[in-house]
This record gives structure tokens, C-alpha cells and sequence, in this order.
């Protein structure tokens, strides 16, 4: 499902810092790099994630997320997505700490979190601040977010088979809920 974007827009990002990109030049769909950026992270768009995918290359950007220390993540041309909710935790996390990027670029994919479109899971459940990517597909329903909350950052990966996102947002108020008490 949608949350390998997360780890498609760091490689977008790490080009955009070197110079090899710029968000002006030219994407798919008749969009130019930033607006197909804002695409896929904030609606989830499939096919500025692929067009994405193939520019930079597949392999490539799993090459980077190994280097990230991503173990479980594979990214297969054509679909074979695949990740853990370690690893989402693990990127969450060094996103959150700046390490990742430079200060522009990583506050550039927060603000892009924050403002996506499917707020049903996570952010419904928890409450509080969230820049959160949530994959949903053929009965996946996946969320991972950075949250806010009552003066503490958590960091939450849900992935589910046969859920909802009613499903996702009881297991997130579960979760706040645990830390509250």
C-alpha cells in the first residue's frame, strides 16, 4: 500500500538537494516535479509515485533505504511493494529528528504528512498534530505518523488486513489512550 511514498519522496528530495532535480522541471500527467510531489503525498497519486519510481529507479531508492538501515523494505518496479512497520517506525523517526534531510526538504515532506487527504485512521483516533502516509489497498489499510500530542512525539506504524479505518482510529485511541493513563 501508499506508505512506500514516504521513502519515493525522500529519493525525490535528496535530488532536489543535489541539484539533479529541480521542482520546475517537467513530471507526468502535464505537472511539474512539485506539483506532482504535493500529488503523491497529499492524495496519495499512483502515478507520480511510479513516473517517481522509474526516473529515479527502483533500485535505486531501495538501495537508499537499505542505506537508511531499512532491512525489510523492497521496492519492485511493477507493484511488488513491500515494507514493515519497523521500518516506517525507523524512517518516521529520523525524519522527525532531521536527520534525514536538509531542514527545507524535511520540513517541505512534514508539511505535505500534515496536509494529505485521508485523515480517517491515525489522525482521527489520536488527535493532537499528525503528518501521517496511509496506504489502502485490496483490503490493506496501512497508516504510519508522526504525532503531537499532549506535549510528547509518538510514533506510530498500523498496518492492517481486512480492517477499516474505523478499525485504525479505535487501535489509535487504543494506543493515546495507553500513553495517557
Amino acid at each position: 500500500a501508499s506508505t512506500y511514498k514516504l521513502f519515493v519522496a525522500y529519493s525525490v528530495l535528496k535530488r532536489i538537494e543535489s541539484g539533479e532535480l529541480k521542482w520546475e522541471d517537467t513530471a507526468t500527467g502535464g505537472n511539474n516535479i512539485d506539483r506532482c510531489f504535493e500529488l503523491m503525498i497529499v492524495n496519495s497519486n499512483n502515478a507520480c509515485a511510479e513516473w517517481f519510481g522509474q526516473t529515479i529507479s527502483w533500485q535505486t531508492i531501495q538501495n537508499e533505504m537499505r542505506s537508511l538501515g531499512l532491512g525489510s523494505t523492497v521496492l519492485v518496479s511493477g507493484g511488488g511493494f513491500r515494507s514493515t512497520t519497523d521500518d516506517q517506525v525507523k524512517f518516521l523517526g529520523q525524519l522527525n529528528s532531521g536527520t534525514l534531510l536538509k531542514p527545507e526538504s524535511n520540513d517541505k515532506l512534514l508539511s505535505a504528512m500534515s496536509r494529505q487527504v485521508y485523515r480517517a485512521g491515525i489522525p482521527t483516533g489520536f488527535g493532537g498534530a499528525v503528518a501521517d502516509k496511509v496506504g489502502f489497498l485490496n483490503g490493506l489499510f496501512h497508516d504510519s505518523a508522526i504525532v503531537n500530542y499532549g506535549g510528547s512525539t509518538y510514533l506510530i506504524s498500523i498496518y492492517s488486513n481486512g480492517s477499516s479505518w474505523s478499525q485504525l482510529a479505535d487501535a489509535a485511541k487504543q494506543i493515546k489512550n495507553y500513553f495517557s493513563s
